[in-house]
């Protein structure tokens, strides 16, 4: 279900910075594409997370300062922060280590 990040933001308490841009589904950052929210929980991931195709980042207080043509939610603490009811996007070798756990 699309979402505007300023619904996001609203709902997560979490601080939008940049255009209300809409996003559709959450993606891990090699997966992303366009439409997708992202999250960085550490610095050292962030210019990865800027690099992707995703159309939005979810970040904490060390993106609060960045210059992007991202979107940036931030929050104090980024990860619990992405809606539940939004499809996941996994990559191939994520799908694949899930299947096998589950034939465990």
């Amino acid at each position: 279900m699309p979402r505007l990040l300023s619904e996001i933001a609203a709902q997560t308490g979490s601080r939008l910075i940049g255009q209300n841009a809409t996003v559709s589904a959450v993606a891990s950052v090699q997966s992303a594409k366009a439409g997708d929210l992202v999250f960085v929980e550490q610095a050292s991931r962030l210019d990865d997370a800027l690099r992707s195709a995703a159309a939005a980042i979810v970040g904490g207080e060390f993106a609060a300062n960045l210059s992007s043509t991202k979107p940036l939610l931030i929050s104090s603490q980024p990860r619990p922060h992405i809606p539940c009811d939004y499809p996941a996007r996994r990559s191939s070798s994520q799908r694949a280590g899930r299947s096998i756990r589950q034939h465990r």
